[in-house]
């Protein structure tokens, strides 16, 4: 008898707790799992709305926990899902069934017609879900210094129109490496993390990685292909010219494009406007990526932001404060302000420049930069994902361009075998 007092007592303090995670007081708390790596800037500004949110919806409590993938996996693995959260490679839970679709309360509240229809057309998927909470336009643009362009006599690149292509970059990344003392170690680079970069290369030369079924699953690796490994042998040869401070110097951190030590950044986004730039002395410009076989595709073109799981303790609840930060105009200065990067509202869009003291920058090559999306691909398991695979074998010289991604092909293959074998017991 004891033993089944205690087991209803454990039971009981199970719902409660249980209980007291979804509301406190008569408060629905909300949880809002936020990327580390997208800086102390995006906490503070989400930390900032979350604050101004409680006020106006006293009766929900917004709380925000900054963490990693290992956090997102511990929370799921323990049962306690975010609500929401804006960590990257976790799109595939979509076709798991475990992330909300949107599209219809976008549609009730009359907010599909808000943003880009081409760049939100790429958010529907095969099921006519739409799964990302679309919150910015995430750009990959290009930079340049300014400075350095000037001391070594050479035309920007924002005024070489066509004539800005691949081989036109590595004759820059050349000219623009300096030994300014003799020494024999460049004291001025190039071109800034290229590793950052050729996933964009392979676009650039008409690559993609995998084939997908019409359920969006890689059926297909295509990392042997010969655009693929054009993309990653053309930025190769910026190591083999050490025209980058990448495995070239001990600290590449202290060449980075805002320190004024490298003349190109082909890898960052907007958000270094506000993280780094703003307090910078490089006299930099906005670029479009060099134009590749295939164009001058960017590495990220479209709408980008959180995802609410399936989950959630209550929807509505969490899509009210979705819609706050992402398609609340009054809100979206802050946004701006506090990140630096561009808003995907369409209203709040053209506010952008000023917001950013950017209305003598050349901002005419990022818009014209959405007009070179990377090809489609979907959400794929961590295990396929191209994002986490390190090149540095390649880049270092220890294995050819081919074998290594031979190499990789065979491996990818087996593991998209694997996952097919897994989904057809399911």
């Amino acid at each position: 008898m004891m033993r089944k007092h205690v087991g209803m007592a454990m039971i009981w303090l199970l719902l409660i707790v249980m209980m007291f995670s979804a509301t406190v007081q008569g408060k629905t708390i909300i949880t809002h799992l936020a990327y580390v790596s997208s800086g102390q800037q995006h906490a503070d500004w989400l930390m900032k709305k979350a604050a101004d949110f409680m006020a106006l919806y006293p009766d929900i409590q917004v709380d925000i926990v900054v963490g990693n993938h290992d956090k997102m996996k511990t929370m799921m693995a323990a049962g306690v899902d975010p609500d929401i959260f804006d960590l990257p490679d976790f799109d595939y839970l979509g076709g798991l069934g475990q992330l909300a679709d949107i599209r219809p309360m976008l549609e009730r509240d009359r907010l599909i017609n808000a943003f880009n229809p081409i760049m939100m057309d790429r958010l529907i998927q095969p099921n006519g879900a739409i799964y990302k909470v679309p919150l910015e336009v995430a750009i990959s643009t290009a930079w340049y210094n300014r400075d350095i362009f000037h001391q070594t006599g050479l035309t920007t690149p924002d005024r070489l129109g066509s004539n800005w292509t691949w081989d036109m970059m590595v004759e820059v990344g050349k000219k623009t490496t300096l030994d300014l003392n003799g020494d024999g170690m460049p004291d001025i680079f190039g071109i800034d993390r290229p590793w950052g970069y050729w996933r964009t290369a392979v676009y650039q030369a008409g690559g993609k990685f995998y084939e997908f079924d019409e359920n969006q699953n890689p059926v297909k690796s295509l990392w042997n292909t010969p655009e693929v490994l054009r993309g990653v042998q053309y930025v190769e040869s910026f190591y083999r010219l050490r025209i980058t401070p990448h495995h070239t110097v001990s600290d590449q951190t202290q060449y980075y494009f805002w320190t004024g030590k490298t003349a190109l950044d082909i890898t960052d986004g907007l958000a270094i406007i506000n993280v780094y730039l703003k307090n910078s002395d490089v006299d930099w410009d906005f670029m479009l990526q060099p134009a590749g076989p295939a164009g001058p595709i960017a590495a990220a073109a479209a709408i980008s932001g959180p995802l609410i799981m399936k989950s959630t303790k209550d929807l509505e609840a969490t899509w009210k404060w979705a819609k706050f930060i992402a398609m609340d105009r009054e809100q979206i200065g802050d946004f701006v302000k506090i990140t630096g990067r561009m808003p995907a509202l369409l209203s709040a869009q053209p506010f952008y420049p000023e917001y950013m003291g950017l209305t003598k920058k050349n901002f005419q090559a990022v818009i014209e930069q959405s007009n070179y999306p990377p090809p489609v691909e979907y959400p794929v398991s961590n295990a396929l994902a191209p994002r986490l695979v390190s090149l540095d074998p390649v880049w270092k010289g220890d294995q050819p361009a081919a074998n290594f991604l031979q190499a990789l092909h065979e491996k990818m293959t087996n593991i998209i075998k694997e996952e097919q074998a897994a989904r057809a017991t399911k």
